[in-house]
């Protein structure tokens, strides 16, 4: 009674003296338009029960990002989808490292509604989820919010980092009854939010909810002012309002003053969330992007989600509202649209000068690692008569995974009047991940490929006269498989194409020693793979097919280092790194062979190890790391257009420094992207610094180190692993942390790098080890015990891993200080037994598909259902027993479907047609 007296006193009060006369309405402003989920067919009814026996209340609001103002701008949308709701998800999934409060780990909601409104007239909450699962959302830091700013899409950078924080699918919930309000209830209990839309009256706009803070049915006073989204973070079944016990906790986007009361928040009772004159009717959540990693046991354990595919394309069009982009993957008839929101337009802007990206890792799936028809097609269409056109100007694709870039070859192309243009990207593939297609950026040294075979053996050798650097692999004459290629002291290159060792070709001399190793990629560009390396005073750019010399450039003594091809500025052509003693640092546009920036030295000389590239503080633009034999390791970045680099950090240690540097995320913690660096010293210790140039922590081995570290993920446990070797012929095992794991002693120093690969089919890496006591070791990771060994006629290179015969097991090549090129295979002696194969059996019903499976052992299956967009529709995951298994799975609606059959580390893929 004393809840209604207080309303009713309030109501007359308002009516009677219009206290809020005076109340700017349009700094509180609303956005959200009436739609039917049901409708669309990538939102899922949610899977929650109806029935709830869970605790009494939860309360998410600890853990939100401080309470927001959209000010006079309708994106109310934005703030409750990214703002609030994908930013308490990045909380809840990544921890207390994830600040809400910092504007670096807040989305922004700018970024959103820009992008949905189409000239900022409101938009639907379901484009807002739709861009969080397709584009994901940049931080508030680098696309800051503007009430008076709808039409602006933000910077290349924002785009970039936006992948990194898409999330996955989306449900939605009738809560106009009480078994709606159960399942509301459940997934609020289970760590989501929610959002709602609302309609927003007359007294509740100008914030008079009474002391109690409660939206009930008695608040619908004055007119419907229109619909206004919000987050529900909690609910409070014993929360006393007029409508009885029950209400929801709502954050608002109207800043903190509204109302007086809550500080930005409010309740709104169960009641008021079924009446369909104040709520929408329907609550919508978003599960978080996974990413997995599999364990020596075959089980799967989530990890933070990275962006291992990114598509990046440019687009001239004087109306960016008329387009809509395809991504398909033809072999599967996968495809994924963008761009294609509800809202019609209202005014209509040119797209952006600049590349647009979109992460498209749900394609890796499907990707072949060593199958070179994969091909990605682009599709940009028009959608409207309107005497407008355009022009695909470029595109292309950065593969994570398998360190590749590859591009459209025939762009620019015209976008017609209501007509489409497709371009189609070839995956390339490199087979080998040290030294890797371009030079392997970060430097951490492992390869994903694998084999079953434990013993290695000398396949086939060759004298070349004068000592080798480390070998690398790649197909440079295109005949579909990979080829060798090396560079001798003495001034000469060497290709051969198996592992017969057979000549390709031979360039020079070059009347100079060459200390560079060779880096593979198509500088040009023209869908040809180049040759690229130092030698003397020159980085020579050789043509793959034949060896012949397609540019000369001078950055000035570069003698001792190798040079990286990468992308480092965001645009269609590679650029070549260099480093060495009279610039430190030199970038060179790999086309024109024009000098883009440079570091200059200033007492840093000389560099005689490789860079790495990486964007190690995570703020969208590429650095170049190195380190000095003055002992130092140094950060540096281009300025702006500037042809002069800039230095960010720089740490000295105790001598000089002969160790390459290493970039890795080796805690893989936060989900923020941030690196660190990774070297050894001559003063006996590892480093391991902070993305700032802080010491985050080191280790005294009482040896020189000289040797390039190997960072990876050896056992799979989200963590990763360092691995050194020393001048006193130890190899060092270290976890993240600096702790020791364990060693493994050699007769001879360790200068060459160790390779990490799983060679005898284990699911963990082992070490490729070679030593200056003529020696190349194989040894495990999990007890540091030997596998195998070989005996060379001098000090081995670091070895380079590759598939060159096409027969699916690693092959490792390697030279020596002799001028001796080795191939060793696999040994097929004492193989195991050919184990069972996983095979499926599909019966198709007129509800549903039964599958029938036979596994080989008993283990956890994994089975997921994806329609043609690749959508999951239904999923399992069980332990099941070795032999025949089978399981139904519900199917609603016609079309193409796709199965992916998961058990004790084997995957079959299969497809079926379903029709009612």
């Amino acid at each position: 009674m004393e809840v209604f007296m207080k309303k009713f006193f309030l109501v007359f009060v308002l009516f009677c003296s219009f206290l809020y006369a005076d109340i700017d309405r349009s700094m509180r402003n609303l956005g959200c338009l009436d739609e039917d989920p049901t409708k669309i067919d990538w939102i899922y009814p949610s899977p929650a029960p109806t029935f709830y026996f869970g605790k009494a209340s939860v309360d998410h609001s600890p853990l939100m990002p401080p309470v927001g103002n959209q000010g006079s701008q309708g994106s109310c949308v934005a703030w409750s989808t990214a703002y609030y709701y994908k930013t308490y998800m990045l909380r809840a999934k990544n921890g207390s490292n994830w600040d809400v409060t910092n504007t670096q780990f807040q989305m922004s909601p700018s970024f959103v509604f820009n992008m949905i409104s189409m000239g900022g007239l409101g938009a639907y909450i379901s484009d807002g989820f739709k861009c969080l699962s397709d584009l994901g959302c940049a931080p508030l830091l680098d696309k800051p919010y503007n009430q008076s700013d709808s039409t602006n899409w933000g910077s290349d950078v924002a785009y970039a980092k936006a992948g990194a924080y898409r999330g996955d699918t989306t449900y939605s919930i009738s809560i106009s009854s009480d078994a709606g309000i159960n399942q509301l209830k459940n997934i609020l209990s289970e760590g989501f939010n929610a959002v709602i839309g609302i309609h927003v009256w007359t007294e509740f706009w100008y914030g008079n909810v009474g002391a109690d803070t409660v939206y009930d049915t008695g608040d619908k006073i004055g007119s419907d002012e229109g619909g206004h989204a919000v987050c529900i973070v909690g609910f409070d079944d014993n929360k006393l309002t007029a409508d009885g016990y029950g209400a929801v906790k709502i954050i608002n986007s109207w800043g903190t003053s509204w109302p007086s009361q809550g500080g930005g928040y409010f309740y709104m009772s169960y009641a008021a969330l079924k009446d369909p004159q104040l709520c929408g009717g329907y609550a919508y959540y978003q599960v978080e992007k996974k990413d997995f990693n599999t364990n020596a046991k075959g089980t799967r354990y989530e990890r933070y989600y990275d962006q291992k595919l990114r598509i990046r394309f440019k687009v001239t069009h004087p109306r960016r509202e008329r387009l809509e982009v395809r991504v398909r993957f033809p072999k599967t008839g996968y495809y994924r649209d963008y761009f294609n929101w509800t809202m019609a337009p209202s005014q209509f802007f040119p797209t952006p000068n600049y590349y647009l990206s979109i992460d498209a890792s749900d394609l890796l799936q499907y990707i072949e690692p060593y199958n070179f028809d994969d091909t990605i097609q682009v599709i940009v269409r028009d959608k409207t008569t309107d005497s407008q056109t355009g022009t695909l100007d470029a595109a292309f694709v950065e593969c994570v995974n398998y360190g590749t870039y590859s591009r459209a070859y025939d762009l620019p192309k015209p976008i017609p009047d209501n007509g489409r243009c497709t371009t189609r990207i070839i995956i390339e593939r490199d087979r080998t991940h040290w030294p890797a297609f371009h030079g392997f950026l970060t430097n951490e040294g492992y390869s994903n490929l694998s084999t079953s075979r434990r013993q290695f053996t000398i396949s086939s050798t060759i004298n070349l006269g004068s000592g080798l650097n480390t070998p690398v692999l790649a197909d440079i004459n295109k005949d579909g498989s990979v080829d060798i290629v090396v560079t001798a002291n003495n001034g000469y290159v060497y290709a051969f194409t198996d592992t017969l060792l057979t000549p390709l070709w031979t360039a020079g001399p070059f009347y100079t020693n060459i200390n560079s190793n060779a880096v593979i990629g198509d500088v040009e560009p023209n869908d040809t793979l180049d040759v690229i390396f130092n030698a003397g005073d020159s980085t020579y750019v050789l043509k793959g097919l034949n060896g012949s010399v397609s540019k000369k450039m001078r950055p000035v003594s570069v003698n001792y280092s190798s040079p990286v091809v990468s992308n480092i500025d965001g645009d269609t052509v590679f650029e070549i790194i260099t480093v060495g003693e009279s610039k430190t640092v030199r970038v060179f546009n790999g086309s024109t062979a024009a000098s883009k920036w440079y570091f200059p030295s200033s007492g840093i000389y000389p560099v005689r190890t490789n860079p790495a590239i990486g964007d190690v503080d995570c703020n969208g633009i590429p650095d170049v790391v190195v380190t000095s034999v003055n002992g130092s390791v140094y950060l540096a970045r281009r300025n702006g257009n500037s042809t002069l680099g800039t230095l960010v950090w720089s740490y000295a240690t105790g001598d000089s420094i002969y160790s390459s540097p290493v970039i890795a995320n080796i805690d893989s913690t936060g989900g923020n992207g941030r690196y660190e660096v990774i070297f050894g010293s001559d003063d006996g210790y590892i480093y391991v610094l902070n993305y700032d140039g802080t010491l985050k922590w080191k280790y005294n081995i009482g040896s020189k180190i000289r040797s390039t570290p190997a960072v990876c993920d050896v056992d799979n446990n989200g963590k990763k692993e360092i691995l050194v070797g020393a001048d006193d012929g130890i190899l060092y095992f270290f976890d993240y942390q600096g702790n020791l794991l364990r060693t493994f002693t050699t007769s001879g120093a360790i200068r060459s790098s160790p390779v990490l690969a799983d060679i005898d089919g284990d699911n963990i890496k082992d070490i490729i080890l070679p030593s200056n006591d003529g020696k190349i070791y194989a040894v495990k990771f999990s007890d540091a015990s030997l596998i195998w060994t070989v005996t060379t006629d001098g000090i081995p290179t670091t070895p380079s891993l590759g598939d060159i015969d096409n027969d699916g097991n690693v092959d490792i090549v390697f030279g020596t200080s002799n001028g001796t090129l080795y191939v060793l295979r696999a040994n097929i002696v004492g193989l195991p037994e050919e184990r069972k194969q996983l095979s499926l059996v599909k019966n198709i019903y007129k509800d549903r598909v039964r599958l029938e499976y036979n596994i080989p052992e008993s283990g956890e299956t994994e089975i997921t259902i994806l329609d043609i967009s690749g959508r999951v529709v239904d999923s399992y995951k069980n332990y099941d027993f070795e032999g025949l298994n089978q399981k139904d799975f519900r199917i609603e609606k016609n079309g193409l479907y796709f199965i992916i059959l998961k058990n004790s580390g084997e995957v079959l893929k299969d497809k079926f047609i379903f029709i009612r």
